[in-house]
């Protein structure tokens, strides 16, 4: 729905209605999930709506799991609540996001936010996100927050922080080619539980095999996309 005055709402609803049919000769049974036999059936749901006004956006989803099986095959997982809920502010050439987020720098080697619902993968970024359009065909995006994706509860988020940047330029040539070049750099932190997790289990190692765990890990990448007629060359290292 649109009006002039009072911005833009639109979304979408999905759902998914699974039976599950015991067939022992194939082991679809109570021994391979608990849906066989049991509660026989499974359901998922998400709506999600958005709303722009100016320069606001926000974005709400709202999940429903009932007997499900998309996390673990073998298991069902029954939770509700809000899986993805955004506000994004645009401030001139600065666009601020804060709450849900995805991303990707590069390919994704180094660090990919991303969902794919039908499989049951969600790993949305939960923190502050800026987004710097510098001119001259440049961005810069820098994040910090936690990270979603347990198996066991769809709408926590790993206790570790992670950050990064990202810098890409644009290079557009008369004859038709298009060069991308970026950059990016990602850190992780661990928190304080899982780091005396992580000594108690090394202190159970052999003498030999014992390593001295860190609370962080660096990673960074270069990157280049070149598009010319029907060519693509992409390149990361």
């Amino acid at each position: 729905s649109y009006a002039q005055d009072k911005g833009i709402l639109s979304g979408n609803v999905q759902s998914n209605f699974s039976i599950f049919v015991k067939d022992t000769a194939i082991g679809a049974d109570e021994t391979a999930s608990p849906q066989y036999g049991k509660q026989i059936s499974s359901a998922e749901a998400w709506l999600f709506l958005n709303y722009d006004y100016q320069d606001f956006h926000i974005g709400a989803r709202y999940d429903l799991f009932n007997n499900s099986n998309l996390l673990n095959p073998s298991g069902a997982y029954t939770g509700q609540g809000f899986g993805f809920l955004q506000i994004k502010k645009n401030i001139g050439d600065l666009e601020l996001t804060a709450g849900s987020f995805y991303d990707q720098f590069g390919s994704g080697l180094i660090f990919r936010a991303y969902e794919n619902r039908l499989i049951g993968i969600v790993y949305a970024m939960q923190g502050i996100r800026a987004k710097y359009n510098l001119g001259n065909n440049t961005t810069f995006k820098a994040f910090t927050g936690k990270q979603k994706g347990f198996q066991d509860n769809r709408f926590g988020t790993s206790p570790q922080i992670v950050k990064g940047f990202n810098a890409e330029h644009n290079i557009f040539t008369e004859s038709g080619i298009a060069l991308n070049l970026g950059v990016s750099g990602v850190n992780r932190t661990l928190d304080e539980n899982t780091m005396s997790t992580l000594v108690t289990e090394v202190n159970a190692l052999p003498l030999e095999e014992r390593f001295i765990p860190t609370y962080n890990v660096y990673a960074a990448n270069g990157y280049f996309n070149l598009n010319w007629s029907d060519f693509a060359l992409f390149g990361e290292f």
